[in-house]
């Protein structure tokens, strides 16, 4: 008896200072009582086994325990004391963090049988299945059933136990999760960082691109954020706000055409024509009257013909050379009506053979 207690001892010491340096596993205390079922040929009656283990739990799935087993088994012959000790591997089909824990142990153990008559030794080895029940993390209830195989004389035995455990330790947790991304500098708030900001001044909420500057969608060189006309065409004059700047006069520019005597055909380059194209381009919905005139050479009506010619060469040069919209180009020949030189000289006349583009249109955008 002083063995045990001395075996029993020793072997909760050793578990309480092992513990001590586990890192991730869990330690387990398995006391249990159970009943032994003895080979036939050991003449002993079933008995009431008593066991204490000491299991270490090294991950979900893998421990090792160190069990003890004290039993007082009755015989033809009187008692016999049966002591056993078994070192066991297990392996867990779930989780420390399931309910329920089911277990298969494979085994090697010595057995003491003591009896008044004689005593014997034998190598043992053990299989069991088994389940554990956790109550909380710390208590769990555990049962199995094992089969025992005296190796020396070719024994079976049997144990049935159930017992409740006390777990302490470490358990295996899930791993860390990764740390977070340095979180880069964006000074306006814009989303784009400092790094790669080239308008780092922009106001809170205002849509940038990739660059950190402010969109311009309508390409009208005011931002979105300020732009109360986002629609603008390209190419507009606008006002701060973004809005087409308003014509507040009528606008008359003269283009310097050459035109032989008695021809509506232009000759050489048409002196002005770039001024007046970059107007309509910078004011796409004012339209324009091209204007031709005469001298009083020949009949007015004649005059009035060729005038009309003259003025639908030009609008034609307008939408067909630089691409000015038809629908904004009016021509209209005045003849000889409206001289702005005597027609009593030859430079008089020929200054009067001219072309006019009037943009006689107020708007207010």
């Amino acid at each position: 008896m002083q063995k045990k207690r001395q075996l029993l001892a020793f072997m909760i010491s050793v578990g309480l200072a092992t513990s001590a340096s586990a890192d991730e596993g869990r330690w387990y205390i398995n006391p249990a009582i159970g009943l032994q079922n003895f080979d036939s040929e050991r003449n002993l009656d079933d008995a009431t086994t008593l066991t204490l283990g000491g299991e270490y739990r090294y991950n979900d799935r893998w421990a090792t325990e160190l069990r003890f087993l004290d039993s007082q088994a009755d015989g033809k012959t009187g008692d016999t004391d049966v002591n056993q000790y078994y070192l066991d591997a297990l392996y867990y089909f779930k989780p420390m963090t399931a309910k329920w824990q089911p277990f298969a142990i494979l085994g090697v153990g010595h057995a003491e049988l003591d009896g008044k008559l004689n005593d014997s030794q034998e190598t043992q080895a053990n299989a069991s299945i088994g389940i554990r029940y956790a109550l909380n993390e710390s208590w769990s209830l555990r049962g199995d059933v094992r089969g025992i195989y005296g190796t020396d004389d070719n024994t079976w035995d049997s144990l049935i136990n159930v017992g409740i455990s006390y777990a302490f330790g470490s358990r295996s947790a899930p791993a860390p999760a990764p740390a977070p991304a340095p979180v880069e500098a964006d000074t306006d708030q814009d989303g784009v960082p400092d790094r790669r900001d080239n308008c780092p001044d922009t106001p809170a909420g205002a849509p940038v691109d990739a660059k950190g500057c402010a969109l311009d969608s309508d390409e009208d060189g005011v931002p979105d954020y300020k732009d109360q006309c986002p629609s603008t065409p390209k190419g507009a004059k606008v006002d701060d706000n973004g809005c087409k700047l308003a014509l507040v006069k009528d606008i008359s520019m003269k283009l310097s055409v050459n035109f032989a005597a008695n021809s509506a055909e232009v000759t050489g380059n048409i002196d002005n024509v770039d001024e007046v194209v970059q107007f309509l381009k910078a004011y796409p919905e004012v339209p324009v009257e091209i204007s031709g005139h005469t001298d009083d050479t020949g009949s007015a009506e004649y005059n009035k013909n060729l005038s009309q010619r003259r003025a639908d060469s030009v609008r034609n040069i307008l939408i067909d050379d630089y691409g000015i919209e038809g629908d904004r180009v009016t021509a209209i020949g005045y003849g000889e009506d409206r001289p702005v030189a005597s027609n009593k000289t030859v430079e008089g006349r020929a200054t009067n053979r001219r072309v006019e583009a009037s943009l006689k249109h107020k708007i207010k955008q």
